[in-house]
């Protein structure tokens, strides 16, 4: 199971480390975030993070198997919304690949793992490497 659900909607103050935001941007995401979503498609999202199918949860854990291409896998550093743990379950769940990669960015959260200020510094080199190396297998 995905984040810490017992905590219900405090849940969402919990997917952003404030110190790597710049709040600029926070109030942009916040302003736009929403526009266009439906109360179903929320329901979905927080369906798929209670388990397993069988449960009414996510049926992607049911199918992780079926993954053959290769992924690179990033965990943020805390436990939040998600936690590293759970994400390395999605890792670990795939068929291997041997490009597969799996790496955890210290120090970020759920929201700002990728539009954080360290971002282009701690996640973007990683993806870029992790590219360079599916450039060189055999096809």
């Amino acid at each position: 199971m995905l984040g810490y659900p017992d905590l219900g909607l405090l849940n969402i103050l919990l997917v952003e480390n404030p110190n790597n935001l710049d709040p600029k941007l926070v109030a942009y995401v916040m302003g736009y975030a929403g526009d266009g979503i439906s109360g179903g498609l929320i329901a979905a999202m927080m369906g798929n993070m209670q388990g397993d199918s069988a449960n009414g949860g996510s049926p992607y854990a049911d199918n992780l198997a079926k993954i053959t291409l290769p992924a690179l896998v990033v965990a943020d550093g805390t436990r939040d919304l998600t936690n590293p743990e759970d994400i390395q379950k999605i890792y670990t769940g795939k068929t291997r690949n041997p490009a597969d990669a799996f790496i955890t960015i210290p120090n970020s959260s759920h929201a700002d793992l990728v539009m954080g200020l360290s971002a282009p510094t701690a996640l973007y080199p990683e993806i870029g490497k992790w590219l360079r190396k599916l450039r060189k297998l055999p096809r």
